[in-house]
């Protein structure tokens, strides 16, 4: 079993920077003179920031109880990058993709997406987002990472 852990300073940072940016968009909220026009952007960038800061502190909860970003071992995948925590096996995956407009994310190509979706009323991406791995809050690199996984498959395909 390989277990691949989360980045606390990475986790921290990330935490902190969405704070900071918070702070500066309540600033300019507070002291613009067109209402709609700050009203309308700042609701926006609120969500946004939002919808991350939520995800880093699950992350963080995650790694504060000790759970692992990543879990390998003979029958699947277990991502717990995402808020959802999902377990994939290794007959389901066909390969790992990168060099999508999420830069450092590993997307897992599965048989059949359509299991991995989650029930949500607003679909901003073609791909299920249970699929994805986040790699900006894992203590390894993207490519590091890519070998480690293409070893597992080539080695357990087959199981």
């Amino acid at each position: 079993m390989t277990e691949i852990q989360f980045s606390k300073k990475e986790l921290i940072i990330s935490i902190i920077l969405c704070l900071i940016v918070f702070g500066f968009i309540l600033y300019l909220f507070l002291n613009s003179y067109d209402f709609t026009e700050r009203f309308i952007y700042g609701l926006i960038l609120i969500l946004i920031l939002g919808f991350v800061l939520k995800s880093r502190i699950h992350q963080y909860k995650k790694y504060s109880k000790g759970i692992s970003a990543i879990v390998l071992n003979e029958k699947g995948i277990q991502n717990n990058t995402q808020s959802t925590t999902i377990f994939i096996n290794w007959g389901d995956i066909m390969t790992f993709q990168t060099g999508f407009y999420r830069t450092r994310e590993i997307y897992i190509v599965t048989k059949n997406p359509e299991k991995y979706e989650r029930k949500s009323f607003l679909k901003l991406n073609q791909k299920p987002s249970l699929l994805w791995i986040d790699i900006d809050v894992m203590d390894i690199k993207r490519s590091d990472l890519l070998i480690i996984l293409n070893k597992h498959l080539q080695a357990n395909k087959t199981v």
